[in-house]
């Protein structure tokens, strides 16, 4: 049983074998959701126009 893949949800993928990550994504391709935008235009314009401020801000 410690071998067995163990699946959180699509972001929680703790460990899986690349067969594993292949029947899961066959299966989530196999009933297609159309992808629904949840912001407007003009806030995603405007978050785009805030990376370089965001980026200058960043230190090594």
């Amino acid at each position: 049983m410690a071998n067995t893949p163990v699946f959180i949800g699509i972001s929680g993928l703790r460990r899986a074998s690349v067969r594993d990550l292949i029947a899961a994504t066959e299966a989530w391709l196999a009933v297609p959701k159309p992808f629904i935008w949840t912001a407007s235009a003009d806030e995603i314009l405007e978050k785009v126009r805030r990376v370089p401020v965001a980026l200058g801000r960043i230190t090594a």
